[in-house]
Order: C-alpha cells, then structure tokens, then sequence
C-alpha cells in the first residue's frame, strides 16, 4: 500500500497531486488527510480526521497538529510499505508518525515549500532530509533550490508533472483579426500579471485590436482590476473566477480553446517566492496553444524558447509587448510554436509516462 499524505484534500490548484493519486497502476493507494475540503477529486480510500466523531475529530486534529501524534493516522497506516508525502512542509508534519512506525518516506517538492517557507524558517528539513528515503522535484531548477537548503543530491530525483492529454486535446487554431491572449493563474505576485496588463496596454495604444482574459482568482485581483481601470483598458480586460464553477477545469480548457495564446508572466515574488515549472505552460501546449512565458526557475526547462514558445524576462513589460506585437503581425509563426509544443508534451509530459517514474521510485523504496 502506498499512502498519499496531503495536510489538507485537496486544493483544486492541486490536481496535478490528484493526478499522481488517481493513476498509479501498479499499487494499491490511499490518501491520508486532517480534511477533506471538497468533493472535486473522488477516491476510494481517504483517511481524514474531519471524518471522525465531533468532537474527536477536533481534538485529534490539534493533537496531530501540536505533537505529531495520531492513534488515527498510525491505524490508518497498518498496511501502508511507503508514504508519499506531497510539499516539504506537508512532509513534516507526518515525518514522526512515519519514524515512530518504521515506514519509508518519499517526499515531493513543489515551489514555495522550497523557496519561501525554508527562508522563514532556516533549518526546518534537517531532520526530513535525514530520514526521507527519495525528494521528488519537477524541474532542475528546484533541485538546485533544495541542494542548497543541504539535502541529499543523491536522493533527489526530478520527476515532471504529467499532462492529461486525453483532456487536453490538441486543437488548431484559426487566425482571427482580433487577437484574444489567455493568462490562467492564481491572482499573486509571482504571476506577475501587473507587467502583462502593462504591456497589454501598450499594444493597445499602437492600435492593435485584442483582448486580455485573466481566468483565477486570488487576493490580487482588486489590485489588477484597479491597474487595468488606471491605464483606461478596463473593457479590454476579462475576470474569469473558473473556481467559482462546478468545473473550473472544463472553464479553463474553453478559454484556452477560444484563445490564441498563453501568457505566463512568472517571477520570484519580493518574499523570495518561485514557481516550480507553472505546469498550465504544459497543459496549454497539449491544446496547440503557443506559450509567452519568462526565464524563470524551471519554465526554460519545459518551454523551449523559440522552438515550443517564446521566453522574455522577468518583470519586463516592454519585452512581453514586444512578443505580444510579434504574434499580431507573424501569427502564423505562433501556430507552429504551438504544434511544436503539443509534439513536445506527448513526447515527454504525459501522465502515463510520469506515472511510470514515479511506480519505479515506489518499486525501490517500499517494504
């Protein structure tokens, strides 16, 4: 048994852990959770402290969250040969139970739990980095980030987040005389979505006829609506909450369906903040969608510039129109970045083929 530990199931930002879960072939799986906050990512075997008796389940829960300690979590683990632990800091939290029982602990890192949380608390994974038997990271480039906090290099393996292609059909796109560019992200600073409404302002003002969909939601969304009202672009500019719908997944794939291209304006936050490799770049290529992205931690690893999409720097407002104003007058060089793209993601990105990795890592480590 392979027991997923996710401290709160499941964020719908997170399906890419879902997607870890759900298509694991060669092992049985459960997941182990304080809660389960909504009913959007369906399985057979979840052991979540919200499910026990009130008022048990809440002194449990602190118990857990105090100590470490869970009579419920180690009953819940009596079968499990391996534990795979999704975020660093997530990793913690079972790390005791996981020693107190003997089971091997395999443990992924995502972005900020590498980057912004070790920063605000230096020395955090000694212990973690000690006992974890494998850290799984997406990119290169966060490997690099976890070498640094002192973990083992021999035991960190870079495992890609896989793409469902079978949801995320390929597409041809048809050139339209009005451009509509799509950015898909959660409304915070390392979206770095204030320098793309910039630039989307400056195309404007050249004359060019577009529109900007922003489809998330976040805690900066009055600050970009705000910036778009400022620069006199507020009509040009489109909110989408896709979380507010039954499907937030299926509202994202119309707006990619319906878009011409990508923009990913990622940077490193002012807390120090990263992406991993943002993996909506991967999922919009295997839709035929050309990506504008920035050189930024692993997103040159999975985005190839020039040849599957257009890379500009971080906090440039002036090179992200610049390449905005490209794909206005060489669209069809665009329709061949993105074909290149989705060629590129059923080559290497594919669930399946991730999965398969991950099902050797499991094969080594578990008892």
């Amino acid at each position: 048994m392979i027991s997923h530990f996710v401290y709160k199931y499941l964020p719908l930002s997170e399906r890419f852990i879902y997607n870890q879960i759900r298509y694991i072939k060669k092992f049985k799986t459960s997941v182990i959770t304080t809660d389960v906050i909504n009913d959007k990512f369906p399985f057979d075997e979840i052991h979540s402290l919200s499910s026990m008796k009130f008022p048990f389940n809440s002194l449990e829960t602190l118990r857990f969250k105090i100590t470490g300690n869970s009579n419920f979590f180690e009953n819940a683990l009596s079968d499990t040969s391996l534990i795979h632990a999704h975020f660093g800091n997530s990793s913690l939290k079972i790390l005791k139970i996981a020693k107190k029982r003997n089971i091997p602990l395999v443990t992924s890192f995502y972005g900020n739990d590498a980057t912004k949380y070790p920063k605000t608390n230096p020395g955090v994974y000694k212990e973690l980095f000690s006992y974890s038997k494998a850290f799984l990271v997406p990119s290169f480039s966060l490997k690099g980030d976890i070498e640094k906090l002192d973990c083992p290099s021999d035991r960190i393996k870079v495992l890609r987040l896989g793409v469902d292609v079978n949801f995320f059909r390929f597409k041809k796109r048809e050139h339209k005389e009005k451009a509509r560019f799509l950015s898909v992200a959660r409304f915070v600073e390392k979206k770095g979505l204030t320098y793309l409404i910039t630039a989307f302002s400056n195309l404007l003002e050249d004359g060019y006829d577009a529109e900007l969909v922003l489809c998330g939601n976040g805690p900066l969304k009055g600050r970009l609506a705000s910036h778009a009202r400022n620069l006199g672009i507020k009509g040009k500019v489109t909110f989408i909450d896709n979380f507010s719908s039954e499907n937030p997944r299926k509202v994202v794939l119309e707006e990619m369906y319906k878009s011409d291209v990508m923009i990913t304006p990622s940077v490193t936050s002012s807390d120090g903040d990263k992406e991993s490799l943002n993996l909506v770049n991967l999922e919009a290529a295997s839709t035929g969608m050309p990506v504008i992205s920035t050189f930024h931690n692993g997103i040159p690893e999975v985005v190839e510039n020039g040849k599957t999409g257009i890379l500009v720097s971080e906090k440039s407002h002036s090179e992200l129109y610049e390449k905005m104003k490209l794909f206005m007058e060489n669209p069809k060089y665009f329709m061949k970045l993105g074909k290149n793209g989705a060629q590129k993601v059923r080559k290497e990105f594919t669930i399946g083929k991730q999965n398969k990795e991950l099902e050797k890592v499991y094969n080594v480590f578990a008892n």
